[in-house]
């Protein structure tokens, strides 16, 4: 027997016992003794498909990472656009240039001074 089976082994008897204990005794050792049990051929079958979780992790970055930069630039180019909008609707003169905003000061003079 090597070291993994030994170790699920002895991972099957500490959950066989605390399960009875909790039948036996206190319902809460019941509560942690099944998650035990349930763990143990769980970790046996993630030992033989590490591959696989690889390739699924290396999967779902591909998928995830370049939907998070479309949301980010979508939210972005949102959000400039409502600053945009906002800058407009507080002073049209500001964003379509035909105001005094952005005139150099002799300008403005020569145009009130008529």
């Amino acid at each position: 027997m090597n070291a993994d089976a030994s170790a699920l082994m002895v991972l099957t008897v500490l959950a066989l016992g605390t399960f009875t204990a909790g039948l036996n005794g206190v319902w809460r050792m019941c509560l942690i003794g099944a998650p035990l049990a349930l763990g143990v051929p769980l970790i046996a079958w993630i030992d033989e498909a590490t591959l696989l979780y690889i390739i699924l992790l290396l999967a779902v970055a591909l998928i995830v990472y370049p939907t998070m930069l479309l949301v980010n630039r979508t939210r972005t180019a949102k959000k400039k656009r409502a600053d945009r909008v906002a800058t407009r609707g507080a002073s049209p003169e500001l964003e379509d240039g035909c105001g005094l905003a952005g005139m150099p000061v002799a300008s403005i003079f020569l145009l009130t001074s008529r």
